[in-house]
């Protein structure tokens, strides 16, 4: 499974798309890259105003007007991701998630963004949320300490 995911990422990583309206946004939930189906209701909020997004495997396709009025802010602005995820296996779950990241993050050519449900991991990693992320950039990365997993998925 690892190797399926870093063989997926660099592919990710050397394409390079030059569309004028999607941020390049590859996410996995518990090392499952999610797909346009399980992914859904994604906006960004930023200075109290919400853009809203759509998600397809590995981009968020975003309104043109504003797209250009994302460039035009403060890239070390902070922003929050927020999306629901849906897992049907090996029942029926849904999530709701909302990331703090800076906008430049999301103005790259590639942001992968790894979230944790922490109920799998040690009781010393549970937030207040019940999830943690981990991000990799071309401007750089941010990841949570690691230790094993104490629950498999049964999905795989």
């Amino acid at each position: 499974m690892k190797y399926k995911f870093v063989v997926f990422f660099c592919l990710f990583a050397c394409i390079k798309v030059f569309s004028q309206n999607q941020l390049n946004v590859l996410i996995t939930i518990d090392d499952v890259i999610t797909a346009s189906y399980n992914l859904s209701d994604g906006y960004i909020i930023i200075k109290k105003d919400t853009i809203f997004l759509e998600y397809e495997m590995g981009r968020f396709k975003i309104d043109k007007n504003d797209y250009e009025r994302l460039k035009q802010e403060n890239i070390k602005e902070n922003i929050f991701l927020n999306f629901s995820y849906s897992m049907f296996c090996p029942e029926q779950s849904n999530y709701d998630y909302s990331l703090k990241l800076q906008l430049d993050l999301l103005l790259q050519n590639y942001l992968l963004i790894r979230v944790y449900n922490f109920s799998s991991y040690p009781k010393t990693f549970i937030k207040e949320n019940g999830y943690g992320f981990e991000y990799i950039s071309s401007l750089g990365s941010e990841t949570l300490p690691k230790r094993k997993k104490m629950k498999r998925n049964p999905c795989e």
